[in-house]
């Protein structure tokens, strides 16, 4: 079976490297063009070096679906294309060539788009997972040939869980390749009466409201780490949040000077945000504009933090 691979950053190279170390036939990748980073040096897509390293030609294109893209495609006969983590949008001139399946980190039907794990950590989800299913024109709701489940860990962020996610998805291409190669791949369509969409966010979508409750504010920088990561102003300085948790020692509250959502205050080392009804943000990790991003205890060697974020 010639397979042909769609992707382009790590998450994607991690599918790329199963099935490689699996022995699946992948006779070619496809991959976006070559960008400037930051610092205007070109940044090759993590699936183009792994191509390469492998002897597997590497195509790059920012329309798959183009004529010139589909005459080169053809050329590979393929039997089968996989995607993950691949931006761009299949058209039917494409979707027509041969199946496709993809690898969505999420339990479809819910959190169809392009952030499933930073929105199933920012609304507070309790189990997520990884699914595979048939592409078809409309944005991910092609049918389901396999699902695994995944319980969210308390203090996870999306970077932290985004790393598991690929791993068990690496496993469960190599079950699906298998399943389509041997004749006995069924496909459970989606329930469109349970489908949620989760939207693309902007670094302003991060910013921190303290007239929500700490729990969500927690998940909020949780999900938001390590991108675009949740901040707020001190003294007119960007404050970046990466990690915090709850606080349920009542003790606390006499701290705080009022019940205003937004007061900041430090004491024995750590560093404590009044909410919404009077909850409190306990904040484990930050990084003040001009600093090291470091733990709230070495923060506050030598100095405190107290007043009203903004």
């Amino acid at each position: 079976m010639n397979i042909i691979f769609l992707g382009t950053s790590f998450n994607s190279a991690e599918i790329l490297s199963s099935l490689i170390e699996n022995n699946k036939n992948v006779v070619m990748v496809i991959t976006n063009t070559s960008k400037k980073g930051s610092r205007g040096k070109l940044e090759e897509p993590a699936v183009k070096l792994l191509a390469q390293k492998h002897n597997i030609f590497c195509y790059q294109t920012d329309n798959v679906s183009s004529k010139e893209s589909i005459d080169i495609i053809k050329q590979y006969n393929p039997d089968l294309f996989i995607t993950a983590a691949f931006s761009q949008f299949l058209k039917q001139n494409f979707l027509n060539i041969a199946p496709t399946i993809n690898v969505h980190p999420s339990l479809l039907p819910k959190y169809r788009g392009a952030t499933p794990i930073q929105s199933a950590i920012i609304n507070g989800e309790k189990v997520t997972g990884v699914s595979i299913i048939k592409t078809v024109l409309k944005m991910d709701a092609g049918d389901i040939l396999l699902q695994e489940k995944c319980e969210i860990l308390d203090d996870e962020t999306s970077g932290e869980l985004s790393l598991r996610l690929w791993k068990i998805g690496r496993e469960l291409i190599i079950k699906a390749v298998n399943l389509i190669e041997n004749n006995k791949a069924t496909y459970e369509p989606q329930n469109e009466n349970a489908v949620t969409i989760c939207k693309t966010f902007k670094k302003e979508d991060a910013k921190l409201n303290f007239e929500l409750e700490a729990s969500a504010l927690k998940n909020q920088i949780l999900g938001y780490n390590p991108w675009p990561v949740s901040y707020c102003f001190y003294e007119n300085k960007m404050l970046k949040i990466y990690k915090a948790e709850v606080n349920n020692d009542s003790e606390v509250n006499k701290l705080f000077s009022s019940t205003e959502p937004g007061e900041i205050v430090s004491a024995n080392k750590q560093i404590f945000i009044m909410c919404k009804n009077n909850s409190i943000l306990k904040v484990i990790e930050l990084q003040l504009e001009g600093g090291k991003r470091m733990s709230a205890r070495d923060f506050l060697n030598g100095r405190k933090l107290n007043g009203r974020l903004n």
